[in-house]
């Protein structure tokens, strides 16, 4: 072993370094520290391998990947210097993460830097990109989950750091969910002030009218209140029809919603929990009640007229 290493170690002192630089176009401090590397190297290099195939490792929970095999730029985009290598760097595969993350996969990948010799400009690389697109959209779907389950649900800041974890098998932090939270939030209160500043009594009309549910064998009595641009107003369960409809009528025309007529079918006692209730409403009979009603009395008064004439 020793004589193989004096051997190359003197083949090594016989390169024209300063000749062999300058054809590199590299400087000749970093061709020298390139070689002195190979030459402490050499025993490892040149030692005897054994036949075979290796020994099997068993695998990592982080695996990693080679470098990509990028071409080299052609010119640099700034400047239009020439485009060289500038080492590599170690990332997260997020594409692998986004798709197959909920399997707990984690994986690193290498990828190669390129700098503009001239200027210094920093080329990113196509794959570099892809990844920058792919981790962006890894963090909104985080994002959503994280605003799921703390507004809809109502879960608190730790449960939701273990269930971002068990999802994505990738830990997020108590305070990027605390931020995420006060920032959602902070919207969600601008939207509504938004909303409350719309000019909601453009709306003319007030339908109210009751459906019978029938759920587990069970009929329940629900009262409804819509404008004339199909939005709920209010919705409520009747128990009580002389308290239960006065309270909702009461409840649902306030500051916002300031009807002027009120359209119910043909009960009558409407016009009376319109009264109970405060309001002073131009009180209108629905068009398609009237019109079934009247199809109700004329079929009526047609079974009547062919029993007189039997």
């Amino acid at each position: 072993m020793e004589e193989k290493v004096e051997s190359v170690r003197i083949a090594f002192q016989q390169i024209n370094i300063a000749e062999a630089a300058r054809q590199a176009d590299i400087p000749e401090s970093s061709l020298r520290y390139d070689l002195n590397k190979v030459e402490r190297a050499l025993p490892t290099v040149l030692a005897n391998q054994k036949p075979g195939p290796q020994p099997h490792q068993p695998p990592t929970t982080a695996l990693s990947v080679e470098p990509e095999r990028a071409t080299q730029p052609g010119a640099c985009p700034v400047c239009g210097g020439q485009v060289r290598k500038n080492g590599t760097y170690w990332v997260l595969n997020w594409v692998l993460l986004l798709t197959m993350g909920w399997l707990g996969v984690v994986q690193y990948m290498v990828l190669q830097r390129w700098r503009c010799k001239r200027c210094g400009h920093e080329l990113i690389s196509p794959e570099r990109a892809h990844q920058a697109e792919a981790r962006q959209a890894w963090w909104q779907q985080v994002n959503r989950l994280i605003a799921l389950v703390r507004f809809k649900l109502g879960v608190s800041v730790r449960l939701t750091q273990v269930l971002v974890q068990f999802v994505y098998a990738r830990p997020v932090s108590i305070g990027h969910i605390e931020r995420l939270t006060q920032r959602v939030g902070n919207q969600a209160e601008g939207a509504l002030a938004k909303l409350n500043r719309c000019r909601q009594a453009v709306a003319q009309f007030l339908l109210f009218d009751e459906t019978f549910p029938k759920m587990k064998e069970r009929s329940y009595s629900l009262g409804v209140a819509i404008c004339e641009h199909g939005l709920i107003r209010s919705v409520r369960c009747v128990t009580r029809k002389a308290k239960d409809i006065p309270a909702q009528l009461r409840q649902v025309v306030g500051t916002h919603f300031q009807p002027t007529y009120f359209l119910t079918d043909l009960d009558v006692l409407y016009h009376q929990y319109m009264r109970q209730a405060g309001l002073n409403l131009n009180h209108l009979r629905d068009k398609v009640h009237l019109t079934r009603q009247i199809g109700r009395l004329f079929d009526q008064a047609v079974r009547d007229v062919t029993l007189v004439a039997v």
